[in-house]
């Protein structure tokens, strides 16, 4: 009987190990830019638990750009408390009392010269210009699932927790997902 516990942790803790070495190393062989313009300062996104941010899609936002969006602000809930607010660009806040975080294309990022289109199928672009914080990817087809879609910016948001917030997805499922706590 010892054994047998002894051999269901091993193959629990080896199984965890494996999750870990592909979740990390396997998912990076897709392109992804991350730049900061010279001059930018540290972006606070959240702030003594309070929404220092908000995260702006197009006004006729894909649901690759629609779906990453709720991923980000789901999962910076999770780390900091903070919800943040997903608005259309055409009502995004000016002046900038918040950050804003461009999600997908948007006309702010064809006026900076920015398309997400020229970009290698699923690649995406994390940037800070201005004080704004843009994440953009290549998009093609409709639901974000589907194993035909191109979901550039989705995968961007994804880099952009990990780096960022140290999101770790383990396994598939509410279980499988690591979010630190921040403050």
């Amino acid at each position: 009987m010892r054994y047998k516990r002894l051999l269901a942790k091993f193959l629990v803790i080896g199984s965890c190990a494996l999750a870990i070495i592909l979740g990390v190393e396997g998912r990076h062989n897709r392109t992804c830019h991350a730049e900061v313009t010279p001059g930018e300062t540290e972006l606070r996104l959240v702030e003594g638990g309070k929404a220092g941010a908000v995260v702006v899609v197009g006004d006729q936002a894909s649901d690759v750009a629609r779906f990453a969006a709720a991923e980000l602000v789901r999962h910076l809930e999770l780390a900091t408390g903070a919800k943040l607010e997903i608005v259309k660009e055409s009502q995004a806040p000016r002046p900038r009392k918040l950050v804003r975080i461009f999600i997908g294309a948007t006309e702010s990022t064809r006026r900076h010269g920015w398309d997400p289109q020229s970009l290698d199928a699923d690649a995406s672009v994390v940037r800070v210009h201005q004080g704004d914080l843009f994440i953009f990817g290549r998009e093609e087809g409709g639901d974000p699932m589907h194993s035909m879609t191109r979901r550039g910016t989705l995968y961007g948001v994804y880099e952009f927790l990990d780096r960022h917030v140290q999101v770790r997805w383990l396994w598939p499922g509410e279980l499988g997902t690591f979010v630190p706590r921040r403050d």
